[in-house]
């Protein structure tokens, strides 16, 4: 299985509290004031994958890897 690692920053104010992941590494809290998180994401041909956090009580921040390995964030 191919790797890299991204780094995942929460300067929204809040706490980002996990809600499901595809990743085993993927913590479970992300505090905005803290540093950026190293993710260690699987960049093997065809893997897809995501994290999705709750921002707060309104907001969710979902980050997509693609199988062609782009990275997509939405906060829907």
């Amino acid at each position: 299985m191919a790797k890299t690692t991204v780094h995942l920053t929460n300067l929204s104010g809040d706490t980002a509290t996990l809600v499901s992941s595809a990743y085993e590494s993927a913590l479970a809290k992300i505090r905005n004031d803290a540093a950026p998180i190293p993710f260690v994401q699987d960049i093997s041909p065809y893997a897809l994958g995501a994290v999705v956090y709750n921002v707060g009580n309104i907001v969710k921040w979902i980050v997509l890897w693609t199988t062609d390995n782009r990275v997509k964030i939405l906060l829907p």
